[in-house]
């Protein structure tokens, strides 16, 4: 039986993570306690093997002052302290190093981090078997050494890469790279975690039978109680559909022959291929490198273009939007010097913080009806 200790507050960020706990441990018991004193009580009398201690629930302004009084209460050398808080603060961090078997989650917490580092602790510090059906079954669990050979992989793992446990088992993690994933990407990795920090970010995996599948991933070291790293682990979350969808939207949109724009806070963060094709942009770094505004391209041609219609202190946008129920055009001449017309409306939100505006080429309507 593993004893758990939670040095927080009523309010702290642990008590929702208690149930993930609880989970992870079979017969594991749960102590809490809300000031120094009341910690180095529970500690010494309860034989706690673990404790996790919610710093911003308490009021330590005196870094030295904190340390001191956490190694009069706790005999930190024989049992392990993992640090909840939202600051990273240097000077803290370079106190609390003395500590022995100290660790740090920054908040706010990663539900699936948290879990990994209950298993990790669940290994180094204690005999306690896991229950391992959390992570076989809910995430795409990997550990490796310290030269990425795989040394244990989930249920969820083997599911997806099409891979059994003993083919697995003994490779290379990058046995399910895929070709087309950049060099760099991994370089990142490497240097991230074997500097001690973890890393998070999108990688494409090739399973077994050459199928595609995107994750969602977070790799972080297994660090021994000396300090030193002893492999690796890696929680994924498959993100395939998700991304699938929005290559999907972004297929169709390039297939429009409209110009579509999405504005993000007001600034266009997506731009459709038509931009690219007609006129003399290689993406939208470049576009945005030449550019402050879509409406620097548009060209005063009549009383109906767009340019000549607004004030210089309105912005385009806010411009379309007022007159949103009329006609507005604008006049863009492409990189083969030809004018195209185009109908400019605001088609509304697509997020909280996401506009799109629709600019419809009505070149050759607007020229039979003359």
């Amino acid at each position: 039986m593993i004893s758990i200790l939670l040095v927080h507050s009523e309010y702290s960020s642990l008590i929702p993570l208690m149930v993930y706990i609880k989970k992870i441990f079979q017969h594991s018991v749960v102590y809490e306690a809300y000031t120094l004193e009341e910690a180095g009580n529970v500690s010494k009398n309860k034989n706690v093997n673990l404790i996790f201690f919610d710093l911003d629930a308490h009021d330590e302004g005196n870094v030295t002052n904190f340390i001191q009084r956490l190694q009069q209460h706790i005999t930190t050398d024989s049992i392990p302290i993992i640090f909840l808080t939202e600051a990273k603060e240097e000077a803290f961090y370079k106190k609390v190093n003395g500590l022995s078997g100290y660790d740090f989650i920054q908040k706010p917490i990663d539900k699936n981090m948290f879990i990994l580092k209950l298993h990790n602790y669940s290994k180094v510090y204690t005999n306690i078997q896991l229950n391992t059906n959390v992570i076989n079954d809910s995430i795409i669990y990997s550990e490796t050494d310290t030269e990425g050979i795989i040394t244990k992989v989930s249920k969820r793992f083997i599911e997806i890469s099409g891979y059994t446990q003993e083919e697995l088992i003994g490779k290379s993690h990058n046995i399910i790279r895929h070709p087309t994933m950049p060099n760099s990407i991994y370089k990142n990795m490497w240097e991230t975690i074997k500097s001690g920090d973890s890393w998070t970010g999108t990688i494409k995996n090739k399973s077994k039978d050459g199928s595609i599948y995107i994750v969602k991933a977070t790799v972080y070291p297994i660090i021994h109680t000396n300090g030193d790293i002893i492999g690796y682990a890696s929680a994924r979350h498959d993100i395939t559909k998700e991304m699938m969808e929005k290559q999907r939207n972004k297929n169709i949109l390039d297939a429009q022959y409209s110009l579509i724009i999405i504005l993000t806070n007001g600034i266009i963060t997506y731009i459709n291929k038509t931009l690219f094709q007609h006129y003399n942009f290689k993406n939208l770094a470049d576009f945005n490198m030449k550019h402050n505004s879509i409406a620097e391209l548009f060209e005063p041609y009549d009383e109906d273009a767009l340019m000549p219609m607004m004030p210089d202190d309105v912005p385009w946008l806010d411009y379309v939007k007022k007159h949103n129920n009329k006609n507005v055009f604008a006049y863009i001449t492409d990189k083969d010097s030809k004018q195209h017309i185009y109908d400019v409306h605001y088609r509304g939100k697509i997020a909280s913080n996401q506009e799109i505006v629709v600019f419809t080429d009505v070149t050759q309507l607007q020229e039979q009806t003359k």
